[in-house]
């Protein structure tokens, strides 16, 4: 057996035995990377620790500020709700506050509806029995005229020839056709300068006679229609394809609809009424006018003293002569307005006169001056009240 150098033997058996340190280095080479990532992979748990601890604390900071803004929400929504739900007891309330106000209207409209009728019913009673007793009254007349034209010799045929010559009378007053026509075709005029009122309804003609005027309205577009008392004008009216009724001037103006009428016309009529009637036409004309409606009436002219002391009453009919100032202050007493007189048809001696002085113009005037007039006015409109 031989020793080494330093005199000790291996041990037995370990003929390749490897030094400690040399086995330690070579377990750290072959292991190093292995620790190297392992502690690599401990930094970064270190680190994912660390990030979701502060993930866990902004998430608890995110919790805490999701629930304030919860509560905060929550709080606003129970205060509008409450806010929403005063709103509704307050408007609840208004509305059966309304209700109980329009009941009570319509209890009180009822009520006062249910008065209106009970008036009405008595009215119509009352205007029964008068109808019953002007029946009475009217039979009554008809015998007392009936024993007056025995008393007076006066027959059916009489009566007759005294509406004949009536008739007559009119016919050569009026004058022919053509004149009548030239002298009214001025009114025309005053009717297309309101053009607007063509579609607003008739222009109605009281005391209408053969219908001159109507015809001429009728050409000029205008929708016409004509009353007279005459049966023997309303015929020959009729004849000439015109729509004319037989009635009462001022009772077809009463029975008309309110607001109806664009214009109503009436020439050489009011003198032959009495003032009470004029007055009754005046108002009945102003209640079935529409707002800026006209109105025209002509009759003799009383300031023409030929016509007041003389012409006038060659007329039978004929009542009392209408001033024009009388009339005109009668139609605003009723409510018209936009007034003016027309002065028309003075002597052809008038215009010859010479006046020096004024007397004599003044003379002139009352003696030839214009034999008619007429008032045109308006019902205002509501621009015009």
């Amino acid at each position: 057996m031989t020793t080494n150098a330093g005199g000790s033997s291996p041990p037995q058996g370990d003929t390749k035995g490897t030094p400690l340190p040399g086995l330690l280095a070579s377990l750290l080479h072959r292991y190093l990377p292995v620790w190297r990532t392992v502690y690599a992979l401990l930094g970064q748990v270190v680190t994912l620790r660390q990030q979701l601890a502060e993930a866990q604390a902004v998430s608890a900071h995110l919790q805490q500020q999701l629930n304030e803004h919860r509560e905060h929400i929550q709080q606003q929504l129970n205060e509008h709700r409450e806010h929403i739900q005063q709103q509704l007891n307050e408007l609840q309330q208004q509305l059966n506050e309304h209700r109980e106000h329009i009941q009570q209207q319509l209890n009180e409209h009822r009520e006062h509806t249910r008065q209106r009728i009970d008036e009405a019913c008595l009215r119509t009673d009352d205007a029964h029995q008068l109808i019953l007793a002007s029946g009475e009254r009217l039979e009554d007349l008809r015998s007392r005229v009936q024993l007056d034209r025995r008393r007076s010799g006066q027959s059916d045929a009489d009566l007759t020839m005294l509406d004949d010559w009536y008739q007559d009378l009119q016919e050569l007053h009026r004058g022919a056709p053509e004149a009548v026509l030239d002298a009214q075709k001025s009114y025309v005029a005053h009717f297309n300068d309101r053009s607007w009122l063509r579609a607003a309804g008739p222009v109605i003609d009281l005391g209408c006679g053969r219908g001159e005027w109507l015809s001429l309205m009728a050409e000029e577009g205008w929708t016409v229609k004509g009353v007279d008392s005459s049966e023997h004008a309303v015929n020959e009216a009729r004849e000439r394809g015109l729509d004319v009724e037989l009635g009462d001037l001022v009772d077809f103006l009463e029975a008309s609809p309110e607001n109806t009428l664009a214009g109503v016309t009436a020439f050489q009529v009011i003198e032959h009424l009495p003032f009470g009637r004029i007055t009754a036409l005046m108002h009945a004309a102003y209640r079935a006018l529409i707002p800026g409606g006209m109105l025209i009436l002509e009759t003799p002219n009383p300031e023409n003293l030929q016509v007041a002391s003389y012409g006038f009453w060659l007329d039978p009919t004929h009542h009392h002569p209408i001033p024009p100032p009388l009339i005109m202050d009668l139609s605003y007493h009723v409510g018209f307005r936009d007034g003016s007189v027309l002065r028309k048809n003075p002597w052809p001696q008038w215009k010859e006169q010479e006046a020096e002085t004024s007397l004599e113009s003044e003379v002139a005037y009352r003696l030839y001056g214009p034999q008619d007039y007429a008032i045109l006015v308006c019902k205002p409109t509501v621009a015009d009240q």
